[in-house]
């Protein structure tokens, strides 16, 4: 039995190494197998993984170190500036800097200039609110000193009690002198119906009419020049 299965083991080994054989004659016979390759193989399988990682980050640091080797000396062979060239540079340098500064400066010339225009209107616009302030001031100042008189009531009853075209004759001629906001404080104090009756009598001068009636209706709200 032992003598069985020696022979039956020898047998599988024997067909197993002509199989091995037969490979590798193979490989040869098609230039696939040489010298150079069985060396490899060895080498390969010969090397553990870790020593295969090490062995690569060994020829990675060799690389880089020869990479900046030959970088320092291409800086070696770079020409230095002379002093004539450092001048230059430097003057440029100092030039751009003048430029940047001097932009700057009218930057800041502008807003000033700005600043001051801006100013001046306000200060313009501050004046003339005074200047009609005091205009309408003045204006309900005269206006009350008009109308406060007792010979103001006088003649505003006598305005009234005229038929209305002599009314309008003699409040034409004060407005031919110049008076009329007297001329509009008289029909201001007059009755309603009185004073529409004066105002229809000027239904010849369109334009002083409908001047009257736009001076009665800002009466006080706004100072008016004759």
């Amino acid at each position: 039995m032992i003598r069985t299965l020696w022979i039956v083991a020898s047998t599988i080994a024997l067909a197993n190494m002509l199989a091995i054989v037969g490979f590798l004659v193979w490989l040869g016979a098609t230039d696939r197998l040489s010298l150079e390759r069985v060396e490899g193989v060895r080498v390969m399988l010969h090397e553990t993984l870790t020593e295969q990682a090490a062995r690569e980050q060994e020829q990675e640091r060799l690389e880089a170190e020869e990479a900046m080797r030959a970088e320092q000396a291409a800086r070696a062979r770079m020409p230095s500036l002379t002093a004539g060239e450092a001048l230059s540079v430097s003057r440029e340098l100092e030039e751009r800097q003048r430029q940047v500064i001097e932009r700057l400066r009218r930057e800041v010339i502008d807003l000033q200039r700005a600043l001051v225009l801006e100013r001046d209107e306000i200060d313009r616009v501050w004046q003339s609110l005074r200047d009609e302030r005091a205009a309408f001031e003045a204006a309900r100042a005269r206006i009350a000193a008009i109308e406060g008189e007792e010979q103001f009531e006088r003649t505003v009853r006598l305005y009234e009690s005229l038929r209305p075209a002599q009314a309008r004759e003699m409040l034409q001629e004060l407005i031919r002198l110049g008076e009329i906001e007297q001329v509009v404080a008289y029909l201001n104090a007059m009755q309603t119906r009185a004073a529409s009756k004066i105002l229809g009598e000027f239904d010849d001068d369109a334009p002083l009419a409908a001047d009257l009636l736009e001076r009665l209706r800002t009466r006080g709200l706004q100072a008016r020049v004759p």
